[in-house]
């Protein structure tokens, strides 16, 4: 038959060891970040509106970083709707 289960983790793990490592911490402690950001700025769990207000205030926040493009087509998002945009 072929290799085992086991060897071929063994190969890959000499392959791309490090590299998994590196890439699915990167994944997970991002993915905590921003379920972090989002409850802490309240764009989870909450109203509508609320949630509308909090997505206008990290905007206002992220704007100096994001290119003007990307802020305009976050506002104008039919998932986050119009109301959010100036």
């Amino acid at each position: 038959m072929g290799a085992s289960i086991a060897d071929k983790m063994k190969a890959l793990w000499a392959m791309y060891g490090y590299v998994f490592i590196g890439t699915h911490l990167g994944v997970y402690f991002t993915t905590l970040a921003v379920l972090y950001g989002g409850v802490a700025n309240g764009m989870l769990g909450s109203t509508k509106q609320e949630r509308d207000e909090n997505l206008e205030k990290v905007v206002s926040k992220l704007e100096p970083y994001i290119p003007t493009s990307a802020i305009n087509t976050i506002r104008k998002s039919p998932a986050l709707g119009e109301q959010c945009g100036k």
